[in-house]
């Protein structure tokens, strides 16, 4: 039975992976296995009856009989050291040491498991080196970044600062690191900033510190700089950090100050100017009136009295009166229509147009104009003064730019978008129609597309393209096949009551 044991244990000696040796309290090998012979390259042969001393290199020699006393103690020694090859190679290994008893528990011996660590630690160094060299590139990233960079441990120490930071806040590395974050806090921040740091750490998100409140740094001099904060939460085997990219926005804030003072001087300077506007069309209509009135008196009471010339310079005089005021009208309306603010309840077209048509019933019926309406209509977020303005002056141009003799033909429908968010009317006309080349062109202030013989001042699809944009949508044209125009005016998003027209 002895002997099955003995045999047994022979064989899980031998059949190890790890290397086994055995030697006595003098160090004479007395137990070597084939794990043995692989890692150190001594066979059985060679290295049994001989000084376990055969392994031991000139660093560790010292420290084998430092083990030996500890295993007499009967402890067991775990470590990781260095031992010869045969070649004379130092290798690294990880070895435990354990007595060896005998049947009266006497220690009479040692037991040495050996594994090579080589190729842990040549993992272990490539790691390291692989660790090293990302943290060195992470260095230059945040070294060679264009604003002030500084990460930060949870407990708010400042552990990295780029070149930047230096300039922004005038203190020198050395004297940045290791330091509180809080020392770049306004002094009146200081104690809520702490609670601020607690409460991102607990919940650590890339994210912009402030939401919409003014920041504010402040440098070694004292002087407080308005500035920007992005945070970027970071974790790694030393723990969690905070990465702070730190944007210096003194110019952006004098920008926005330069130009909300230059809005406040516009805006003070265009009421100044449509007041001074306002009065001088209101001065200059009535002399115009006066000049109009008397021509026309004129015109009716001398007529007999005046030659052809004669009445033709008092038409004239009229025409000229008359066009002119309309001018000042119209540069009235074009001012009105820069402060409409659209309102809050929706307005179904069709009034518009009813009303718009009932403003020109007159001008319809003598051009005998025939005129489609459609049945169905979007509401539209416009009201009923600007929406009708934008109809007549669609609808007066259709009337006015026909062929000659030609009686005019007009539809008027609606017009959703499929997304629903843009609703308005469609003005198609067979007039004399507008070349593409002008299509923007006619729809800036005094621009036309025509020449003086047909009347108007160039002002009207001016004020149609302000009430559109006003009111969140557009003004625009194409041609119709067959000859004529199509105008459309939106006004941003309403809601339709029914289908589009086609």
């Amino acid at each position: 039975m002895t002997s099955n044991l003995a045999a047994l244990g022979a064989a899980i000696v031998n059949s190890s992976g790890d290397a086994i040796i055995g030697y006595n309290l003098d160090g004479i090998i007395t137990i070597w296995n084939p794990a043995a012979e692989v890692l150190f390259g001594y066979s059985a042969s060679e290295a049994l009856g001989r000084s376990v001393s055969i392994l031991a290199t000139s660093s560790d020699s010292d420290e084998m009989p430092t083990i030996l006393s500890q295993i007499q103690n009967g402890s067991t020694v775990n470590h990781e050291t260095s031992r010869r090859h045969k070649n004379g190679n130092a290798i690294a290994i990880s070895l435990t040491d354990s007595p060896i008893r005998d049947d009266s528990g006497r220690i009479v011996g040692v037991s040495k498991i050996a594994r090579d660590i080589r190729a842990q630690r040549a993992a272990m160094a490539v790691e390291a080196a692989e660790r090293k060299s990302a943290e060195d590139r992470f260095r230059l990233v945040v070294e060679a970044a264009p604003n002030a960079m500084i990460m930060a441990a949870a407990d708010g120490r400042i552990v990295l600062v780029n070149s930047q930071t230096e300039r922004l806040f005038g203190y020198t590395r050395d004297e940045l690191l290791g330091q509180p974050l809080e020392m770049l806090v306004p002094e009146r921040y200081r104690a809520g900033h702490t609670g601020l740091r607690t409460g991102f750490f607990a919940e650590p998100s890339t994210r912009v510190m402030g939401g919409g409140r003014d920041l504010f740094g402040v440098r070694k001099n004292g002087a407080e700089v308005p500035i920007e904060i992005g945070l970027n939460p970071l974790t790694s085997s030393d723990g969690n950090f905070v990465l702070a990219a730190v944007i210096d926005i003194t110019e952006r804030k004098r920008a926005q100050d330069e130009l909300a003072a230059a809005k406040l001087e516009l805006e003070i300077r265009n009421k100044d100017l449509e007041t001074i506007l306002h009065v001088t069309s209101h001065d200059l209509r009535e002399p115009l009136r006066g000049i109009r009135n008397f021509s026309m008196m004129l015109s009716d009471q001398y007529a007999g009295k005046l030659d052809e010339k004669g009445r033709t310079l008092v038409s004239r005089i009229k025409r000229a009166a008359e066009r002119l005021d309309q001018l000042v009208q119209d540069v009235l309306s074009v001012s009105q229509t820069r402060r409409i603010s659209p309102p809050d309840e929706l307005l179904p077209g069709r009034l518009i147009v009813a009303d718009a048509l009932r403003v020109l019933s007159a001008r319809i019926a003598e051009t005998h104009a025939h005129i489609d309406v459609a049945e169905d209509f979007p509401d539209l977020r416009v009201s009923l003064v600007w929406g009708s303005l934008a109809i007549q002056n669609l609808v007066g141009n259709a009337l006015k730019f026909t062929s000659e003799n030609a009686t005019p033909e007009i539809e008027i429908g609606g017009f959703c978008s499929e997304t629903g968010n843009e609703a308005g009317i469609v003005v198609r006309d067979r007039g004399i129609g507008v070349a593409p080349r002008h299509a923007e062109r006619i729809f800036e202030l005094f621009q036309r597309a025509v020449g003086r013989e047909i009347e108007g001042t160039g002002a009207g699809l001016a004020i149609v393209r302000q009430i559109a944009e006003r009111h969140g949508g557009h003004a625009r044209m194409r041609m119709r096949e067959g000859g004529g125009s199509e105008f459309m005016v939106t006004f941003g998003s309403g809601h339709a009551t029914a289908a589009e027209a086609k």
